[in-house]
């Protein structure tokens, strides 16, 4: 039960931090005094690494700890909770007092997208880390 939770909560984590880093260029420009654009394509680049490294660790790692067992699939929801807690301590810690710092519209409808394809990306996951190679 504690693996399941694990990385249920390490899932919530690796979509946090990407919607994050998506949602927070204007801050993150202005922290590190890079320009706009540059910091922009940092943190793309940084987001796709991130992505590719995170899920070849979830393949990784759910074949290592949930070979034969089919409880990895209830981390398509149990992901939710964790990821609903990580952006209510995070706006609770660090809000926004700048208005120009504010998320663009459209990163709304970007991270609601993303959530809703989350759980299909897990389940996906959950199933190229339990195929068995001859």
């Amino acid at each position: 039960m504690i693996k399941l939770n694990t990385i249920s909560c390490m899932y919530a984590l690796l979509l946090f931090i990407e919607l994050q880093l998506m949602g927070n260029v204007n801050r993150l420009s202005r922290v590190t005094g890079l320009e706009f654009i540059l910091a922009n394509r940092f943190i793309s680049i940084f987001n796709i690494i991130i992505f590719i490294l995170g899920t070849a660790f979830f393949v990784f790692y759910t074949n290592k700890h949930f070979k034969e067992s089919k409880l990895n699939y209830f981390t398509a929801i149990l992901w939710l909770p964790y990821f609903a807690f990580f952006i209510f301590v995070f706006t609770s810690i660090w809000p926004i007092d700048n208005p120009a710092e504010r998320v663009p519209p459209v990163h709304g409808l970007l991270a609601t997208g993303a959530v809703v394809i989350y759980p299909f990306y897990i389940t996906f996951i959950n199933l190229l880390s339990t195929l068995k190679y001859n």
